[in-house]
């Protein structure tokens, strides 16, 4: 019968969690419980996008013919919120001219590097 967290790949075992947005940008540390209930820390690193797999070394299932261990990997799915607050609207259109001045500013830079 399935596990209602992991999924089995060979001795690999295979996750998904949700991060909010905001920390898949910034970064942050999560915790997972593992097969035998042991709390695992798994580093969402900055700038995580959606889909992206990250590997827990050693921590699947132990192979029945060899002395190795699985890994446990770690999908990442992305949590974007559905209703945002006109607080939050006003700072990330803040955030999203900060990033198009930015790429403006380096696109001219090629371009004068050009000319």
């Amino acid at each position: 019968r399935p596990h209602p967290q992991f999924e089995r790949d060979e001795t690999n075992l295979v996750a998904r969690v949700t991060v909010h947005y905001v920390d898949a940008i910034l970064g942050t540390e999560i915790e997972l419980k593992g097969l035998a209930g042991e709390t695992l820390s798994v580093k969402i690193p900055p700038g995580t996008q959606h889909g992206s797999l990250l590997r827990l070394r050693h921590k699947g299932l132990p192979a029945v013919d060899r002395r190795e261990t699985g890994d446990l990997i770690v999908r990442v799915d992305i949590e974007i919120p559905k209703n945002i607050s006109d607080r939050e609207k006003q700072l990330l259109r803040e955030i999203a001219q900060l990033r198009d001045t930015a790429q403006k500013g380096f696109f001219n830079k090629v371009k004068d590097a050009l000319r």
